[in-house]
């Protein structure tokens, strides 16, 4: 009688050895898979914050193509991303598509310039900025096309870099609007002066156009830059030295 309780309570005991061997393998198992979710939160979340990091450097960097790769990424996170997607499991997919975008936006619509490229189509102070303005009356949205700068009257105005006059037409009474097209499809377009140049000429960097004109002592040119059938500011191509 003895022997059999003690086979059965060896059994018991044996039994209770693998279920707790078994559960312990579970419990393992558990945290295995609760590190590795872990692990993966923890790369994205620094991935995350190496490519946010560079938006900023980016941001900071005043070029043209750096204004322009910062702002659709912002555009990209902020208008075609759904958060609550983004926080279960795409969400470094979805930054780094937005980066991609940016580069090829970016890279597609900025034109490469270096610092002396371009010459200050005129002295003076820059008074009006490229930005989007809303219509007094109609309260509608006028994209921006170009700048104004305030000049002296009788001030020269020049050509930014070689180029050809395509265009010389009446602005207003006593003043012209002179366009000039120059490499890579890009057109500056001069308004508000009077012209000393007609359709046809070529043109150098810095050679005299025309001059700005107004009945008073301040005159103001209006200065557009075009690169195809997009306006650009000028600023960011231009250093503008006021005087």
């Amino acid at each position: 009688m003895n022997k059999l309780r003690y086979k059965v309570e060896a059994k018991m005991r044996s039994s209770s050895g693998r279920e707790n061997t078994y559960f312990g393998s579970e419990d393992k198992k558990s945290k295995l898979k609760k590190f590795g979710k872990r692990k993966v939160l923890i790369t994205q979340i620094i991935v995350c914050l190496l490519l946010l990091a560079s938006v900023m450097v980016f941001k900071n960097n005043d070029s043209a193509f750096s204004k322009t790769f910062s702002e659709t990424v912002d555009k990209v996170l902020t208008q075609q991303t759904d958060f609550n997607e983004l926080s279960k499991n795409n969400m470094i997919n979805t930054i780094s598509q937005a980066f991609k975008n940016g580069y090829e936006y970016a890279t597609k619509n900025v034109f490469s310039v270096k610092s002396d490229d371009f010459v200050p189509p005129v002295s003076g102070t820059v008074t009006s900025k490229f930005e989007n303005r809303t219509h007094p009356v109609f309260n509608t949205t006028i994209e921006a096309r170009g700048i104004e700068i305030t000049t002296k009257n009788g001030n020269d105005v020049v050509s930014i870099a070689d180029g050809v006059v395509k265009i010389v037409a009446t602005s207003t009474i006593q003043k012209q609007r002179v366009v000039i097209e120059y490499n890579d499809g890009i057109l500056g377009v001069y308004d508000g002066i009077v012209s000393s140049v007609k359709a046809g000429d070529t043109v150098k960097k810095s050679q005299k156009i025309g001059t700005a004109y107004s009945a008073s002592d301040n005159a103001v040119v209006t200065f557009e830059l075009w690169k195809d059938t997009k306006a650009l500011n000028p600023e960011d191509y231009i250093k503008f030295n006021e005087k």
